[in-house]
């Protein structure tokens, strides 16, 4: 998965460009992130190797299966299905880990809002490595330098787009590739929309499963204790001739 690009030694791999993704991501979330490090690289492994693989299996399975009731061509099946089918299917299977972890109550007591996203981007990077590399992967001898930093494989007018080391590391959360519009002489890494999108739902996932902590009516036993607090506190401040004092001794 970290193939070099256009044959040189000074290419731009995909892995360098989820390295870079990876660190920003670390960086902006430390102050309030509790999971380790160590569980968001495995949370790319798992958008890699578990969700990628998955949403691949289920997108094969159901176009074939599709194509077999119906009669209809396997091509105009496929392209139904890329935006009609396809999107659910990803979605679910980059959430679904995320999902099974936080099924267990003391994890999901102790990840914060900034737990979900950071993990939900991390699978989401490593799903768009995998879509990145299994649909260029075979294209890097192709590859031709542009004048403006990185690598495009000419193959139409809106040609792909691989970014350099200077497109990677002046972009926030770079795609793998983009698209060479015609005549962009000054191409710039686009922001990996897997990324950002699995980020999004997963906190939604976070706000679905913490609301018992975030919502005014689930904060039961401690708001009820705090109702509580000024009533005890009046009748720990009884005098001894039995009249109430207020919080400064005052008579009441």
């Amino acid at each position: 998965m970290s193939r070099t690009v256009g044959g040189t030694g000074r290419g731009v791999t995909h892995g360098g460009r989820e390295r870079v993704r990876r660190a920003q991501l670390l960086a902006l979330s430390s102050p309030t992130r509790s999971v380790r490090v160590s569980t968001v690289l495995l949370g790319i492994a798992v958008g890699v190797y578990g969700c990628g693989v998955a949403a691949a299996l289920l997108e094969l399975a159901y176009t074939r299966g599709v194509a077999e009731a119906t009669g209809e061509s396997l091509a105009d099946v496929v392209k139904t299905a890329s935006y009609e089918v396809d999107p659910v299917i990803e979605e679910l299977m980059k959430l679904a880990p995320l999902l099974l972890v936080a099924w267990n109550v003391r994890i999901r007591r102790q990840w914060g809002l900034t737990d979900y996203v950071v993990l939900g981007a991390a699978l989401g990077a490593g799903f768009g490595l995998l879509e990145a590399v299994a649909r260029y992967g075979l294209d890097a001898d192709r590859a031709i330098p542009h004048p403006g930093g990185g690598w495009a494989i000419p193959d139409s007018l809106r040609a792909p787009y691989i970014p350099g080391v200077e497109q990677v590391f002046s972009s926030w959360f770079p795609a793998p590739q983009g698209v060479l519009e015609l005549g962009d002489h000054t191409p710039a890494a686009a922001t990996s929309p897997h990324l950002v999108y699995t980020a999004l739902a997963a906190f939604g996932v976070g706000v679905l499963l913490r609301r018992s902590r975030l919502g005014a009516c689930d904060r039961g036993p401690a708001a009820r204790r705090h109702l509580r607090a000024p009533h005890a506190h009046q009748l720990r401040c009884r005098a001894p001739d039995g009249s109430r004092r207020g919080g400064l001794g005052r008579h009441v």
